[in-house]
Protein backbone atom coordinates (compact mmCIF):
# COMPACT_ATOMS: atom_id res chain seq x y z
CA UNK A 1 0.00 0.00 0.00
CA UNK A 2 2.63 2.34 0.81
CA UNK A 3 4.91 1.54 -2.75
CA UNK A 4 1.21 2.42 -4.27
CA UNK A 5 1.17 5.84 -2.16
CA UNK A 6 4.52 6.58 -2.78
CA UNK A 7 4.15 5.98 -7.17
CA UNK A 8 1.18 8.14 -6.93
CA UNK A 9 3.30 10.97 -5.55
CA UNK A 10 5.79 10.63 -7.86
CA UNK A 11 2.99 10.40 -10.83
CA UNK A 12 1.48 13.52 -9.52
CA UNK A 13 5.16 15.41 -9.13
CA UNK A 14 6.34 14.30 -13.03
CA UNK A 15 3.14 15.38 -14.33
CA UNK A 16 3.55 18.96 -12.34
CA UNK A 17 6.79 19.00 -14.11
CA UNK A 18 5.90 18.83 -18.01
CA UNK A 19 3.25 22.27 -17.52
CA UNK A 20 4.69 25.58 -18.22
CA UNK A 21 2.12 28.50 -17.22
CA UNK A 22 2.34 30.76 -19.99
CA UNK A 23 -0.86 32.87 -18.73
CA UNK A 24 0.36 36.41 -17.50
CA UNK A 25 -1.08 37.78 -14.12
CA UNK A 26 -2.86 41.16 -14.47
CA UNK A 27 -3.15 43.94 -12.07
CA UNK A 28 -6.70 44.38 -10.90
CA UNK A 29 -7.92 47.42 -12.68
CA UNK A 30 -11.55 47.45 -10.52
CA UNK A 31 -9.67 48.80 -7.77
CA UNK A 32 -8.59 51.63 -9.06
CA UNK A 33 -10.92 54.92 -10.66
CA UNK A 34 -10.17 57.50 -13.13
CA UNK A 35 -6.06 58.07 -14.66
CA UNK A 36 -5.49 55.26 -12.11
CA UNK A 37 -7.32 52.52 -13.70
CA UNK A 38 -6.79 53.42 -17.34
CA UNK A 39 -3.21 53.63 -16.29
CA UNK A 40 -3.84 50.08 -15.13
CA UNK A 41 -5.28 49.12 -18.38
CA UNK A 42 -2.33 50.23 -20.39
CA UNK A 43 0.09 48.12 -17.99
CA UNK A 44 -2.28 45.06 -18.22
CA UNK A 45 -2.31 45.73 -22.14
CA UNK A 46 1.15 45.43 -22.63
CA UNK A 47 1.72 41.98 -20.61
CA UNK A 48 -1.24 40.89 -22.77
CA UNK A 49 0.43 42.07 -26.04
CA UNK A 50 3.41 40.71 -25.27
CA UNK A 51 2.24 37.05 -24.00
CA UNK A 52 0.18 37.21 -27.52
CA UNK A 53 3.07 38.74 -30.14
CA UNK A 54 0.68 41.27 -30.97
CA UNK A 55 3.45 44.12 -32.35
CA UNK A 56 0.65 46.27 -33.79
CA UNK A 57 -1.67 46.62 -30.91
CA UNK A 58 1.80 46.52 -28.54
CA UNK A 59 3.05 49.50 -30.54
CA UNK A 60 0.15 51.40 -30.43
CA UNK A 61 -0.09 52.07 -26.75
CA UNK A 62 3.24 54.17 -26.95
CA UNK A 63 3.30 57.38 -27.79
CA UNK A 64 5.17 57.80 -31.43
CA UNK A 65 8.18 59.36 -30.07
CA UNK A 66 8.80 56.77 -27.24
CA UNK A 67 12.33 56.02 -27.28
CA UNK A 68 10.50 51.82 -27.10
CA UNK A 69 10.28 50.99 -31.07
CA UNK A 70 9.74 47.11 -30.22
CA UNK A 71 8.82 44.53 -28.47
CA UNK A 72 10.57 43.00 -26.08
CA UNK A 73 11.88 39.17 -26.24
CA UNK A 74 10.91 37.91 -22.18
CA UNK A 75 7.56 36.96 -21.13
CA UNK A 76 6.19 39.00 -18.24
CA UNK A 77 5.00 36.44 -15.17
CA UNK A 78 3.71 38.71 -12.61
CA UNK A 79 3.59 42.51 -12.36
CA UNK A 80 3.26 44.22 -8.91
CA UNK A 81 3.19 48.23 -7.99
CA UNK A 82 5.79 48.80 -5.63
CA UNK A 83 4.91 52.13 -4.64
CA UNK A 84 2.19 55.28 -5.28
CA UNK A 85 1.08 56.61 -8.51
CA UNK A 86 2.84 60.29 -9.47
CA UNK A 87 0.58 62.13 -11.85
CA UNK A 88 0.80 66.10 -12.31
CA UNK A 89 -0.39 68.34 -13.88
CA UNK A 90 1.29 70.50 -16.44
CA UNK A 91 0.22 73.86 -18.76
CA UNK A 92 -0.92 71.19 -21.68
CA UNK A 93 -0.60 67.73 -20.88
CA UNK A 94 -0.28 65.42 -18.07
CA UNK A 95 2.63 63.11 -16.39
CA UNK A 96 2.54 59.92 -14.20
CA UNK A 97 5.48 57.93 -13.34
CA UNK A 98 4.00 54.24 -11.88
CA UNK A 99 7.31 52.03 -10.23
CA UNK A 100 6.23 48.47 -10.65
CA UNK A 101 8.50 44.87 -10.09
CA UNK A 102 7.79 42.57 -13.38
CA UNK A 103 8.53 38.90 -12.83
CA UNK A 104 9.75 37.62 -15.97
CA UNK A 105 9.65 33.80 -17.37
CA UNK A 106 13.15 33.63 -18.40
CA UNK A 107 15.21 36.24 -16.80
CA UNK A 108 13.53 36.52 -12.67
CA UNK A 109 12.27 39.88 -11.02
CA UNK A 110 13.50 43.27 -12.23
CA UNK A 111 11.82 47.02 -11.20
CA UNK A 112 10.45 48.92 -13.81
CA UNK A 113 9.08 52.72 -13.84
CA UNK A 114 6.60 53.30 -16.22
CA UNK A 115 5.90 56.92 -17.74
CA UNK A 116 2.77 57.77 -18.96
CA UNK A 117 1.55 60.73 -20.98
CA UNK A 118 -1.75 62.04 -22.14
CA UNK A 119 -2.00 65.53 -23.87
CA UNK A 120 -4.80 67.78 -22.93
CA UNK A 121 -7.66 67.69 -25.45
CA UNK A 122 -11.05 65.89 -25.81
CA UNK A 123 -10.22 62.42 -27.09
CA UNK A 124 -6.28 62.00 -25.73
CA UNK A 125 -5.61 59.06 -23.76
CA UNK A 126 -3.18 57.85 -21.71
CA UNK A 127 0.04 56.64 -23.75
CA UNK A 128 2.88 55.04 -22.35
CA UNK A 129 5.89 57.32 -23.18
CA UNK A 130 9.09 55.33 -21.75
CA UNK A 131 9.96 52.27 -19.51
CA UNK A 132 12.73 52.32 -17.34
Amino acid sequence: MRALLVIFVAMLLLQGCGEKTTSSRYLDEDSYHGDEKAIIGLINSRIKYISDDDLESYMKLFVPDSPINGMPKYKIQTVRLTGEFKIGKYSNYSLAVVPTEEVFEEYGATNLQYVFIKMDGANEEWKIADID
